[in-house]
């Protein structure tokens, strides 16, 4: 007697195995490039923050060292004072008044610092006054 029972095949075929192989393989590309991507902007980031630091402390001591009487170079320095009253309109935006402007003249020592080849000019007040 012949056996009529057909057998049935179980598991994947190698299509399968293979289709599945390639799925892994570009979802582990894309989150190598993700976290890739994302390792770069942190540290770029942190570049920044560090180059950063360092201007601010290169200009802090400058201004630290800054005496109103030997100052190297003095400047009059032209500004504009608006005095504004803040209110909302019947809807609630926010409105802005000028109620009076001016302009003012003080003198200023100039401070100037050096940080990675840019120079910064810093105008530091020399009297607690209005202007001269």
């Amino acid at each position: 007697m012949l056996n009529t029972k057909k057998t049935r095949l179980r598991g994947m075929t190698l299509i399968e195995v293979i289709i599945a192989m390639v799925i892994i393989i570009l979802v582990t590309i894309i989150a190598y490039v993700g976290v890739n991507t994302s390792a770069s902007l942190l540290q770029h980031g942190k570049d920044l923050r560090d180059s950063d630091g360092a201007a601010i402390g290169e200009i802090e001591s400058c201004i630290n060292q800054y005496n109103p009487d030997k100052a190297d170079t003095k400047d009059t320095v032209e500004y504009k004072v608006e005095v504004r009253e803040k209110s909302t309109d019947n809807n609630g935006n926010p409105l802005v008044t000028v109620i009076t402007e001016y302009e003012q003249t003080a003198v200023a020592g100039v401070v100037t610092g050096d940080v990675n080849g840019v120079r910064y000019n810093i105008y530091m007040p020399c009297n607690a006054g209005g202007g001269e």
